[in-house]
């Protein structure tokens, strides 16, 4: 019975991703992704989950954190909170962001930084934007959850497509990567692959990708991890949709030496 139900729902996936390519907005295919990615699961590595307690000690840093309303597209504020304190916690900055859509996320990793950091964020220029977020009383404006504010002199907006950049594009090396741009497959593995590029090549560096539960973007990092060799492991955190990878000196590591800075035996050779 379960297998007959699975059945149905792929086929009706398959039905409404023909509608959705002609017809829907860019969020009704995102939303469409995520039912795909229910409907597909099983096709899907698991991938072994991870909680803020094995990551972050109790006493976690003192954060900052502001402009708390959110909206459609944002990331949730305690996905905010945990990359925040892993960025403390470890000294993670310069910080790369693939993705500034309001800049919400931007401005409150922008607060975490020392004074002398900065987060250099990607977005493409607004007349490619996505047209939901174009055509709408509620249009989102690039960057404007930190126009005008206090952090503002600590972030450098890149404007361009991400897929078609080049590390020295970038104001790099860094040492956090946000990955939360385009979503599609291709623009997944494209996005993953520069990030790897400009992690910084000495001490720790972190890649962190947003919606996984995204079925694209799933297989977008999952394509991104067969193309390394051999395979380093990858992590989800717990009730939260980020995954993550751990880098120590440009190579795939477990976090326990990554945590402990001893790379030992390295994923990547």
């Amino acid at each position: 019975m379960k297998a007959r139900v699975k059945s149905y729902a792929r086929n009706l996936f398959y039905v409404l991703h023909l509608a959705a390519k002609s017809f829907w907005s860019s969020r009704a295919r995102l939303a469409l992704s995520r039912f795909r990615s229910f409907v597909e699961a099983e096709r899907l590595p698991e991938l072994p989950a991870v909680g803020w307690d094995d990551l972050l000690p109790r006493d976690i840093p003192r954060l900052e954190l502001g402009r708390l309303r959110q909206r459609p597209g944002n990331a949730e504020l305690y996905e905010i909170s945990f990359l925040s304190a892993m960025l403390r916690e470890y000294s993670l900055c310069p910080v790369l962001e693939i993705g500034t859509f309001d800049g919400r996320t931007t401005y409150n990793l922008a607060l975490n930084l020392p004074e002398d950091s900065f987060v250099a964020t990607v977005n493409l220029p607004e007349e490619d934007l996505a047209d939901e977020w174009i055509h709408s009383e509620q249009r989102v404006y690039s960057g404007e959850a930190f126009r005008g504010t206090e952090v503002e002199s600590r972030i450098r907006e890149v404007i361009g497509d991400s897929s078609r950049m080049q590390p020295g594009d970038l104001p790099g090396p860094f040492r956090l990567i946000f990955v939360d741009g385009d979503h599609r497959e291709d623009g997944v593995f494209a996005d993953s692959c520069l990030a790897r590029q400009v992690a910084a090549a000495e001490g720790r560096s972190l890649i962190a990708w947003h919606d996984c539960d995204f079925f694209d973007v799933r297989r977008g990092i999952e394509r991104y991890r067969e193309a390394l060799e051999p395979v380093g492991p990858l992590f989800q955190v717990e009730a939260t949709r980020l995954v993550l990878q751990f880098l120590l000196d440009g190579c795939v590591v477990s976090f326990d030496r990554w945590r402990a800075g001893n790379r030992g035996e390295p994923y990547c050779g």
